[in-house]
């Protein structure tokens, strides 16, 4: 079958390797900066809203598609924020936007927030490492809650800060930074 004459003919095959996958099963993914809080400078107290867009990366239709948002406590561990949120159905390559309500009135300043795509894994998947985003929420303390009457005195070298403590039993002490 040589219809074209060639010097070398040992260069005439090439190969290819490549990853035949599943289309039959969806492949969710969080983005740790696609997790939100609304208000972003919330404070100890005040209600906030937590916010995650969830992608479905794959050419198929999931349904019943559960999210869990936590918030991880020293003692407890890891502590559900309310009951798990369902996406009836996120289509082929689509996102969605889910949401939870957070009582922060005996939060910590800084908690940790999670995140979790079908937590218990009862939707098959592609790729299960990419269904939980991390982020830290931090709350600032409420007005209740701060010092008044601050006064700074400098002297030559050094500077003197008194001010009237709000007799907060929380409070154990403040952090002065320069």
């Amino acid at each position: 079958e040589e219809v074209v004459p060639e010097l070398d003919e040992s260069n005439n095959l090439a190969t290819l390797t490549f990853e035949v996958v599943d289309a039959s099963t969806p492949d969710f993914e969080i983005l740790r900066d696609e997790v939100t809080f609304d208000p972003q400078a919330a404070a100890i107290g005040e209600p906030v809203v937590v916010g995650a867009t969830i992608h479905n990366r794959r050419r198929f239709v999931a349904t019943d598609v559960p999210i869990r948002f936590l918030r991880v406590d020293p003692a407890l561990g890891e502590v559900a924020i309310g009951p798990d949120v369902v996406i009836p159905s996120l289509g082929e390559l689509e996102s969605a936007a889910v949401q939870v309500s957070l009582d922060t009135a005996t939060l910590a300043a800084s908690t940790p927030i999670l995140v979790k795509v079908d937590p218990d894994n009862v939707i098959d998947e592609r790729d299960e490492t990419n269904n939980t985003a991390s982020t830290l929420l931090t709350l600032r303390l409420g007005d209740a809650s701060r010092p008044t009457d601050l006064e700074a005195v400098v002297d030559l070298t050094d500077v003197y800060l008194t001010w009237s403590d709000p007799m907060d039993p929380a409070i154990v002490g403040y952090d002065v930074l320069r």
